[in-house]
């Protein structure tokens, strides 16, 4: 199971008649110059080297096929683009992912596009709907070295149903540029990805990044890790056994940020700014409550230390923190449905965790549907 792009692109579900091409073409107002002091994007990356991402400008064509359109996006090992696909008579958009060249990022970069391989090796398992695996892939040559380009399916987090969102959003970039600066001899753009308000909430998303995937075909126990950060599991944060489960605990964390726009675990950080997992506890057990000593007991490395008194200091838990004040936008019986849905994943053992199957039933993903 997967858990949370080198190059991507992705072509759009439906279609735009080829005169709206014509009209890219010559919607060609100057952009705002950003000023070359101010840090834009991929430039504020810890570490961040300029010569290793690729000099993307609009209307360079890659693979004598793809024409860049917009930046949508932009992370450490890569930036994203909106494309057009030069073959097709009817010109369905693409995303287009392009990765850095710096060889720290290219054991991920390849394991990414395995990832997708094995995905579109075979499409018939239900879930394959919600993915949007790579269609294709090619290389390019930068300043310093080979860049990986995905290319995927249909549109970037999900498929538009109503055209005009696209053309809306082209007509927009048109009259407005995106916004850039040059430093010596490449251009870097802000990202433009606002593609106004939602005109249905009747639509799916898309499963598109699979940088941080695992598959589960090794030799278990699994005990490697996985998972960003935030979305740590108790055993994968505490070193012990791992399986599917594991999603599931991210599923319930994931949860609070689209309904709240924040994130569920905000005290991750020590006084230096820097992640530590003795915060990441501290917080779990803010809100759950002290972990079980099944748990415990599963490390060696656990065992000896003493946890209610090393997490039962008044600086270490964070005060004040309950999982029922981490949802206001819901009241009421929705609320209390809401979060009896999130406490059925969010256990420290993962196998008192609901399966998929089982919270598919749950009375709060069925209420929606009345």
């Amino acid at each position: 199971m997967f858990k949370q792009l080198g190059r991507m692109v992705k072509p759009c579900r439906k279609s735009l008649p080829f005169v709206l091409s014509k009209q890219i073409k010559t919607l060609c107002p100057e952009p705002r110059i950003l000023p070359s002091d101010v840090l834009v994007e991929e430039e504020q990356v810890p570490g961040y080297r300029p010569e290793f991402f690729y000099p993307a400008d609009p209307g360079r064509v890659l693979n004598n096929r793809y024409k860049i359109l917009t930046k949508i996006g932009w992370g450490t090992s890569s930036t994203v683009w909106l494309a057009e696909d030069l073959e097709r008579t009817t010109i369905p958009y693409v995303t287009l992912k392009i990765t850095t060249s710096n060889p720290d990022f290219e054991d991920m970069v390849l394991h990414e596009l395995d990832i997708n391989k094995r995905l579109t090796k075979d499409p018939s398992p239900p879930g394959f709907a919600f993915v949007r695996a790579a269609i294709d892939d090619f290389v390019a040559t930068g300043p310093t070295g080979v860049t990986h380009l995905y290319l995927k399916a249909d549109n970037i987090l999900m498929s538009f149903e109503d055209l005009d969102v696209i053309e809306e959003y082209v007509k927009a970039q048109g009259d407005h540029p995106m916004p850039r600066k040059t430093v010596s001899d490449r251009n870097i753009y802000l990202s433009y990805n606002d593609f106004g308000t939602l005109k249905s909430y009747w639509m799916l998303p898309k499963i598109v990044d699979f940088g941080l995937a695992h598959t589960v075909d090794g030799a278990e126990p699994l005990r490697h890790p996985i998972q960003p950060p935030l979305y740590y599991a108790p055993e994968v944060l505490l070193g012990v056994p791992w399986s599917y489960s594991a999603d599931i605990w991210n599923l319930g964390v994931l949860l609070f940020e689209p309904l709240e726009n924040k994130e569920l675990f905000t005290h991750l950080k020590s006084q230096n700014g820097v992640y530590t997992a003795q915060a990441h506890l501290a917080e779990m057990i803010a809100l759950l409550g002290p972990p079980p000593q099944k748990l415990i007991d599963q490390e060696k490395h656990w065992r000896g230390i003493p946890w209610k008194r090393y997490f039962n200091q008044p600086e270490t838990i964070p005060k004040g923190v309950k999982l029922d004040d981490c949802i206001k936008c819901m009241s009421g019986e929705e609320k209390a449905l809401f979060l009896s849905f999130v406490r059925k994943m969010l256990h420290w053992l993962p196998e008192d965790r609901k399966t998929a199957k089982e919270l598919r039933e749950d009375p709060w993903l069925q209420s929606g549907l009345d």
